[in-house]
């Protein structure tokens, strides 16, 4: 009996050390890693914003690529979601969610363990020499005093830092090995279209949708009634981009010769000379980061804009439901030097 009673004080004093150092653990912590990549902060942005593509660099899915994974909410931005549940000790089970986006710059995303305390993991995206710079921060806070006692005794700085190294060199293979989006200064030759317009004050993304939807209905049943021949692909060209008043027209191209008499849907051309190309490619909902771009590549050129400018739909959504590769084609006319 003395000896239980020995081993039993003993487990008592373990116990209340491990309290002592759990209750002295820091209850907050980070572990940081970056790298660069060739690729613009666009292109990086697009793929942190969403769990789509997660899994074609996650340093865990070749751990256990039997992992079960669901998702929910959008594709991408504030809401994404995505779980997952495996056997394995080192993947386990959990989710992950964003809960802020900043385009371009950072995405911030929210853990769950089922441990207590508040776990995130912070993509951090800025435009350096040589490409764009991603750092991908885990941070932990408010930890319980188990969390705390199992973050002082493993080393969370190895057990992380190992496998967010990993997992931006895999990032980095995997966004380098795609197709890039870049700016040209072509000439283009006019495409005669039906187009509908409407403006708009301050809308939001779904509205902006919702009308393009209408407009678009309304001109391929005018078509048909007509018995018009499509030429290409949709196209939408921008009669406004002012601060707080958007004008669209959206177009289906037709044959060069035609003639229609109507009071809402008319022919029109799009600009004929130069152009600035950029190529887009990832979902409409994020179009206006390349406008930014180009506008840019404007200004740092030396050039001014000379009409108004135009996005062209290469990729049928009806055909390709992953919107990582939707391409469009956009179109800044500039003045002729």
């Amino acid at each position: 009996m003395k000896a239980l009673k020995i081993i039993g004080i003993a487990i008592g004093v373990i116990i209340l050390l491990l309290l002592v150092v759990g209750l002295s653990s820091p209850k907050a912590g980070n572990v940081d890693r970056s790298i660069v990549v060739n690729a613009s902060p666009t292109m990086v942005y697009q793929e942190v914003n969403g769990f789509k593509n997660f899994n074609q660099w996650s340093p865990w899915f070749t751990i256990d690529p039997e992992t079960m994974y669901t998702f929910e909410g959008p594709e991408s931005g504030v809401g994404a979601k995505m779980s997952w549940k495996s056997d394995h000790p080192d993947v386990g089970a959990g989710s992950q969610w964003i809960i802020e986006s900043t385009p371009n710059e950072a995405v911030i995303v929210q853990l769950d363990f089922d441990f207590q305390g508040n776990y995130f993991a912070d993509f951090l995206i800025e435009e350096v020499q040589g490409g764009t710079k991603l750092s991908w921060s885990y941070r932990y806070e408010d930890l319980g005093i188990v969390s705390a006692l199992f973050a002082k005794l493993f080393s969370v700085e190895d057990m992380v830092g190992e496998n967010y190294q990993t997992g931006l060199e895999q990032f980095k293979k995997y966004i380098e090995s795609k197709p890039k989006s870049g700016f040209e200064v072509v000439t283009v030759e006019p495409v005669t279209y039906l187009g509908l317009s409407t403006e708009m004050e301050s809308p939001s993304p779904e509205e902006i949708s919702q009308a393009m939807a209408n407009l678009y209905e309304q001109l391929i049943q005018f078509a048909k009634d007509n018995d018009l021949e499509m030429k290409g692909m949709p196209l939408t060209e921008y009669t406004s981009l002012q601060p707080g008043n958007l004008g669209i027209r959206c177009g289906i191209p037709v044959a060069s010769e035609t003639e229609i008499t109507g009071d809402k849907i008319q022919v029109y051309e799009t600009h004929k000379g130069q152009a600035v190309k950029a190529v887009h490619k990832g979902d409409y909902a994020l179009l206006s980061n390349t406008y930014t771009h180009v506008e840019e590549f404007i200004g740092k050129n030396g050039l001014s804009i000379g009409g108004n400018p135009y996005e062209i739909y290469i990729t049928d959504p009806g055909e390709v439901k992953d919107t990582a590769q939707w391409i469009t084609h956009v179109f800044f006319p500039v003045a002729q030097n």
